[in-house]
């Protein structure tokens, strides 16, 4: 009597153990070999206002609908959502994000989260700046003059600001788009620079060397005789005027 139930107690015992055993290795089963890592990612890296960022979801495959978020560095004071977005049957979806002016300067986080997964997944675009300078003739003749332009791309988005630097510092009143040196001198030869800052962003341009050319030195008094046939190349002489005598 005691062996039989000895017998039943080891037998139930053993489907415990066997049914624990069976869950442990699904379980583990599952963690080791469960690689959803669906993704994000954007047409492109870098946008100019007025055009349209193309956003694609790839292998979301265990969702249905994902939730889209837009969040924006400087900080806006709302940020954009697509909530419920439809995941394709091959576990793709799509949606188009129209970049405006006041996103100048604008570094974008889009995170996207699962509804049925709840899991997320990044990717990051920008509004990025460039600024190049055009000038005039180089190098600039003393007494002469020559402007600079900073060349925004693209565009100024409006609100931006500009300063401009010579040798690394600051030209005291240089906040325009243009700078203008009259009077050209050797005070003016120099490595210039702009900056131009929006929403607290500064981006700065490349540098351009500012050149006067040296005027030449005339030698002791010239002489030459008619028949040693001189030629213009002969002579050198500070200044423009050359006398024939």
């Amino acid at each position: 009597m005691h062996v039989k139930f000895l017998l039943k107690q080891m037998a139930k015992w053993r489907s415990v153990y066997i049914i624990a055993f069976i869950a442990s290795l699904s379980f583990y089963g599952v963690s080791a070999f469960n690689t959803y890592e669906p993704t994000v990612m954007s047409d492109k890296d870098d946008y100019s206002p007025g055009e349209v960022a193309i956003i694609t979801g790839y292998g979301w495959t265990q969702d249905s609908l994902v939730d889209i978020h837009l969040e924006e560095d400087p900080a806006y004071e709302h940020h954009h959502a697509y909530h419920d977005t439809k995941v394709n049957p091959d576990g793709s979806w799509r949606i188009e994000y129209l970049i405006e002016e006041r996103h100048l300067g604008t570094k974008f986080t889009v995170i996207v989260e699962g509804k049925q997964s709840g899991v997320k997944a990044y990717t990051y675009f920008t509004d990025g700046v460039s600024i190049n300078i055009q000038s005039g003739s180089n190098p600039v003749c003393s007494g002469g003059s020559i402007t600079l332009r900073a060349s925004i791309d693209p565009g100024t988005g409006g609100g931006g600001s500009y300063v401009w630097k010579k040798d690394g510092n600051n030209i005291v009143g240089a906040t325009s788009r243009d700078l203008v040196l009259s009077n050209f001198s050797s005070m003016n030869i120099g490595e210039y620079q702009a900056v131009y800052t929006k929403s607290g962003q500064s981006y700065s341009s490349n540098t351009i060397s500012l050149l006067m050319p040296t005027a030449p030195v005339a030698n002791a008094s010239q002489a030459f005789c008619s028949a040693a046939l001189p030629k213009v190349s002969d002579l050198s002489a500070a200044g423009s005027n050359l006398k024939w005598y």
